[in-house]
């Protein structure tokens, strides 16, 4: 009679383990599967997204510069404050510029569709669009230095300009 009170209790014990690993493995899968579905829609994302530099312009004091990008991607863009501009000064010095009005910083001077103010989603930077960024440098640029200013997405699009003043 112990030996099979021993057994059932042996049984009990293995059929609590398999059933254990199983979910521990349905658990992880399911983890994975999960990771995998947002690893796709980010990379059809970044595949998507592109931004171009189209133009430039440094005021005479060399504190503003105004830099006009392109979307030329499937992607709408937002989330700004999530964007980095960094600006390379000509001394090889870098400046991280946050999204903000304070100096230095950057802001939008406007989104553009055509050379119109923008209509459909305002703020929303979409396919085709041009944008204005106001970029707001402390220390200003130097006379006839040749500057470079980075902009990139938080999906990583990337696109570089020169400037000066």
């Amino acid at each position: 009679m112990e030996n099979v009170i021993l057994a059932l209790v042996c049984i009990a014990v293995l059929v609590t383990g398999a059933v254990t690993i199983a979910s521990v493995s349905f658990n992880s899968i399911d983890t994975i599967v999960h990771a995998w579905k947002e690893e796709e829609y980010l990379s059809t994302n970044m595949r998507n997204t592109m931004i171009k530099s189209v133009s430039s312009n440094t005021t005479s004091e060399g504190t503003q510069t105004e830099i006009v990008i392109k979307n030329e991607g499937n992607t709408a863009l937002a989330n700004f404050s999530k964007w980095d501009v960094i600006v390379i000064y000509q001394n090889s010095s870098a400046q991280w510029l946050p999204y903000t009005t304070a100096t230095p910083g950057w802001t939008i001077g406007g989104i553009f569709l055509n050379g119109q103010p923008e209509i459909y989603e305002p703020n929303i930077f979409n396919p085709w669009e041009t944008m204005n960024l106001i970029l707001k440098l402390s220390p200003a640029v130097a006379e006839e230095a040749t500057n470079l200013a980075i902009i990139s997405t938080p999906t990583g699009a990337t696109t570089e300009i020169n400037f000066g003043r």
